[in-house]
């Protein structure tokens, strides 16, 4: 999660706003059920498994999160979240 904060919809029910980045890039999310069950897990640098559509609001792509499950750094593969470089890192090592 590169960011995430709650905020109010117009009817005064809670949701939170996340950008989700890994090496291709980053997209927003948005929770629109239970985001106080999500606000303390989904904090900025967490990494999370994220189930959920994607939609087209403001011309702009987003996944509506219906599932989000926080994951431990060993579990993960650092490469699939940094971008990688044009030249081959065996060759430069």
């Amino acid at each position: 999660i590169q960011s995430s904060s709650l905020g109010m919809d117009k009817n005064g029910k809670p949701f939170m706003n996340l950008v989700f980045q890994d090496k291709t890039g980053e997209i927003e999310g948005r929770i629109w059920e239970d985001a106080h069950k999500y606000a303390g897990v989904a904090t900025r640098d967490a990494f999370v498994l994220v189930e959920g559509k994607t939609q087209s609001f403001q011309g702009r792509r987003q996944v509506v999160v219906k599932k989000l499950q926080v994951v431990r750094e060993d579990e993960i593969d650092p490469r699939q979240f940094v971008k990688a470089g044009a030249l081959d890192v065996e060759v430069l090592y």
